[in-house]
């Protein structure tokens, strides 16, 4: 099964952080970045709901459409962010 777009990208950050756990690359004092990691991982997942068809009447499309997209811009500055710390962190910390 291959995952798509936003859901994909979700899972395969999720699976990176799972593989970081494993293999002892998160060590003491650096849980924030992955903790930033992993809320941007899901809020990019809670933004991939916003592309279903849901049906809803009340609000219309393209509201439920820019609020997925801003979900999927925050979700993806807080990987970048995580991710960038992280690094920094490892290399230097």
């Amino acid at each position: 099964m291959v995952f798509e777009g936003l859901v994909g990208y979700a899972i395969a950050v999720l699976f990176g952080l799972a593989l970081a756990e494993y293999t002892k690359i998160k060590k003491k004092g650096i849980e924030k970045p992955f903790a930033w990691i992993m809320g941007g991982a899901i809020l990019i997942l809670v933004s991939s709901l916003f592309a279903l068809p849901w049906g809803w009447t009340i609000f219309s499309i393209a509201t439920i459409g820019i609020i997925g997209e801003i979900v999927g811009i925050l979700g993806f500055i807080a990987v970048l962010v995580g991710g960038l710390w992280a690094v920094y962190e490892l290399l230097f910390g």
